[in-house]
This record gives structure tokens, sequence and C-alpha cells, in this order.
């Protein structure tokens, strides 16, 4: 018979609110010693707040937490780090304006007598902390100069810092290729095997398969349930996150695209591109693939004249003019305002409507966000919720709310999905699916393949910067898509 692990972290009876909202009921956790233990839910189901419970950002109304069988008080992210604690979060918190290897080790006293930095060994503690995890970054660049992908390989490294005996993974991979998730599974792979325990939140149910020992489901802020790996499946998983079953993940639609509603000719973004030229009709759901770094958020942002290039449109504004909107990939710097109300911020593309002759039309604003919070399934307080104390998932939904707030012809929409939920992403499926049939174009780009296949009429393939091919829905498949997306 099996022995098992000690438990490392036992949490108990966990209740917490905000503003009248239960967030978490009496649940209950633990995690032994070296396992990948995931946690699953839909987005507002309390995974994040469970796990910001553990790493001392919010602190619990009820309930006690254990580690090593010993109650503790976590109060601080500081005091989590004392005990070992570590956690590397969805959205990245990085100082932009610092170089890799200052983010790296911000806090650290790599300090020469007199106070001056000694910049050389802390570059080289930086490369050997990124090479351990094999991430191709130089340590002298500046953050905000990265990817998201590289930004997110800097916030694993620098969890790793301090040696963690407990580390909690918030989507790690919303961001990363196959091959930088891979080394990313290799990595925790590494850390398990040393005992460390591995708490692992994930939207995509085939790396819960590959890399989880357990998973606990929540729901509505409640434990519903805790299985083995090996003695659970997708179907049971989907059903007790949701409360139903989803028997199909893309809604199923016929297409027949009519006219030309968007055509771009001769579009250059930059010059060592390749001038892209395509056409978007009225009804047609048309994906964008390839690799991270390939062009394809590149292609997006200059069709809107964004970032320097000459574009379809002279700017956002006069895409606005034209009922073409845009969803950017990440939501928190580019597509919120996040210390403002939901109703503000599902405004900002219909200012028209919010304002006339001067006048705050505050009726009509609060009307365009409870239209976005009942269609969009909004989990919050109400139109006059901070969008920054929402989940990652009903950020993206408030962005997804003031698209349709605008009534567009177009919409321009890049990783609509990331970091959301399998019941969440069904409902994004579901309202473009009706916006397509409604006669709109939508544009979108994504790094899940099955996602592009199942909700494609048809897919352009970017590789390094270039339009590598394009497909029909019958002529589109995994491998085919590949060819294009790595230059076969």
């Amino acid at each position: 018979m099996e022995t098992l692990s000690p438990a490392l972290l036992t949490m108990k009876g966990i209740d917490k609110s905000f503003h009248g909202t239960h967030a978490l009921n009496a649940v209950d956790f633990d995690l032994r010693s070296g396992e990948v233990h995931v946690l699953l839910g839909e987005n507002g189901a309390g995974k994040s707040t469970l796990v910001k419970i553990l790493a001392g950002i919010y602190q619990p109304d009820l309930g006690e937490v254990l580690l090593r069988g010993e109650s503790v008080h976590i109060g601080s992210p500081a005091e989590a780090q004392k005990h070992g604690i570590q956690m590397i979060h969805q959205e990245l918190n990085l100082v932009e304006d610092l170089s890799v290897a200052e983010n790296l080790f911000i806090g650290w006293k790599l300090l020469s007598r007199g106070g001056l930095i000694r910049w050389r060994e802390l570059r080289k503690k930086a490369g050997e902390l990124l090479d351990s995890i094999e991430a191709d970054i130089d340590p002298r660049a500046v953050v905000g100069t990265l990817s998201i992908a590289h930004r997110q390989m800097v916030e694993i490294a620098r969890s790793l810092v301090h040696e963690p005996d407990i580390l909690i993974l918030d989507e790690p991979t919303a961001t990363l290729t196959p091959t930088e998730a891979g080394r990313l599974f290799a990595l925790m792979e590494r850390l398990r095997s040393h005992g460390v325990g591995l708490v692992f939140i994930s939207h995509r149910l085939e790396e819960i398969f590959r890399i989880g020992d357990r998973v606990t489901v929540l729901r509505d802020g409640e434990w519903i349930g805790t299985k083995e790996i090996g003695n659970t499946s997708s179907a049971e998983l989907v059903q007790m996150m949701v409360g139903r079953q989803v028997d199909q993940v893309f809604p199923k639609r016929e297409s027949a695209p009519g006219e030309t509603v968007l055509k771009v000719e001769s579009l250059s973004m930059g010059r060592n591109s390749e001038p892209v030229s395509f056409a978007l009709r009225k009804g047609e759901i048309l994906g964008i693939g390839g690799l991270v770094g390939s062009g394809r958020s590149r292609l997006m942002r200059a069709i809107l004249g964004l970032d320097g290039v000459q574009g379809h449109f002279d700017s956002v504004r006069s895409a606005l003019r034209n009922k073409v909107t845009y969803a950017p990939e990440d939501r928190k710097r580019d597509g919120l305002i996040l210390n403002f109300e939901i109703a503000k911020n599902v405004s900002l593309s219909s200012l028209s409507e919010a304002f006339s002759g001067g006048i705050h039309r505050r009726v009509n604003e609060t009307r365009m966000a409870e239209d976005a919070i009942e269609k969009l399934n909004i989990v919050c307080p109400g139109p006059n919720g901070i969008v920054d104390e929402l989940s990652g998932g009903n950020q993206q939904k408030v962005i997804l709310g003031r698209l349709l707030a605008a009534r567009p012809d177009v919409l321009l929409l890049d990783e609509p999905t990331r970091g959301i939920d399998v019941g969440a992403k069904f409902e994004i499926y579901r309202i473009m699916s009706a916006l397509a049939d409604k006669g709109a174009g939508i544009i979108f780009v994504s790094s899940e393949l099955p996602e592009l296949l199942g909700m494609s009429d048809r897919i352009l393939v970017m590789h390094r910067g270039q339009l590598a091919g394009a497909l029909s829905r019958e002529e589109a498949n995994d491998e085919r898509v590949m060819q294009y997306a790595t230059g076969a």
C-alpha cells in the first residue's frame, strides 16, 4: 500500500467576503510535500482568493492555516515568504522600468561597501537563475521592452530566488508557447522531486492531466470535491466546475459570409516584414494563428495604426468611427482603467452616449453596464463595482462589454479567452458566434489550437512577421497550422 506524503499545508474552513459578497465559504484545502495540487474552477469560483490568503495578500474572515501541522498567521506577503511560500501571479507584478536582473533581486542586499550595487554579481546571478529555467533572456534588458511571454518567465525566475517550500502558480502558462510551457513543466517536476509542494491554477485541462497529482474543484466560493488525477476525467471535472454538462465547447454554426467589411491591402508592419493583405467578410470569424512572437498581435495593432505604424486606420478613434472595436492582449495595461467603475469602463468606446452636450448621462452609462453584466454574466457587485476588484476573467468580460456597447461591425480580439475558465470560454464563444450570425466580422488571435480550429471559418497563420499561409475551415488541422507557424 502506497504511503501518502505528510500534509505540508492544511487550510480549514476558510471564509472570506468582499463588500457583502461571499468569495469563500468554509473551504478546505491541503497540500503534500512533493505534489502538484491543481486548483480548478470558473472565474469567480474563489481560486485566486484562496491562494492570496495563503500568500498573505488577503486575511481570512474565518478559518485556520496550518504549516506542517502548526497553526500560523500569514499577515503579509513578507510573512508568507518567511514561511517558504512564494506566488507567481496571473497578472504580472514586475517593475517595467527596471532591468530583468534588478527585478529578479529586488529587496536583496547585493551591495558593496558604500552602498554601491555590485552590478557584475547581480547580472551573473540573474543569468544563472534564467539559465536554470532555460529562459533565453538578457539580464540587462529592460522588462518593459520584453514580450508578455518573456515577462512571465522573469516572474517565474523571481519566485525561485528564495527557494520556496510551497510555490503557487496562478495561470503561469497563459502567455507561454507550447515549448516554453514544456520547460515550465520540466521545472515543476524538478521542484516536485525535491519535495516542494506546488499549487497550480490552470484552465487548460490537458495541462492538469499532464502535470497534476490531485485536483480540487471550487464553485461559487465553495469546495465541490478533491480527486486524484488518475481517478477522474475531463468531463467529470467540467461538470463539477459548472454544475452542468457542457457537451459542446464550440457552438455549431452554419457559416455564410457576405460582402467584405474590412479590406487590408499591403499593410507594412516594419522594415523586416513583407506587406500583408487580406479581407474580412460580413459574418465571418477569421482566426490568426502562429507562435508567440510571430507578429499576430503586431498585425492587429498595425491595422489600427498603433506603435507608429501607418495602418489601415489613423487611430483607434478613427476605427471606432468606422464601427471597428479592439480588445488588446494585455487587458490590465492596455484595455482597462482599473480604478474606475465597471460602468465607466464599459462606456469608454461609446462616450457619445455617456456624454451629450457636455453633460454626463449617468443613466445611459449605467444602462450600458447593466446590459453587459447581464449578457456576459459578469460576476460583480453591480455597475459601480471597481474593475480592479474583479477576477481576471470578469475583467476580460468588461472589455467585451465595452466593445459590444459600441455596436461594432468588426471586432478585433487579441487572445479573448486568455486566463478564462471553461464555462466563461463557452459564453464568449457563444457571443462570438451570435455576433457573426448577426453579420459582424470578427478577427481573433489565439494561442490555443483547439480554439483556433473550433471557432474559425478561415485561419491566417503568421511566421516571423510574415503571412505564411491561409486555410479554410475544411483545410485546417493541427499539422497544417503548425507547418505554417514553424516555417516547415
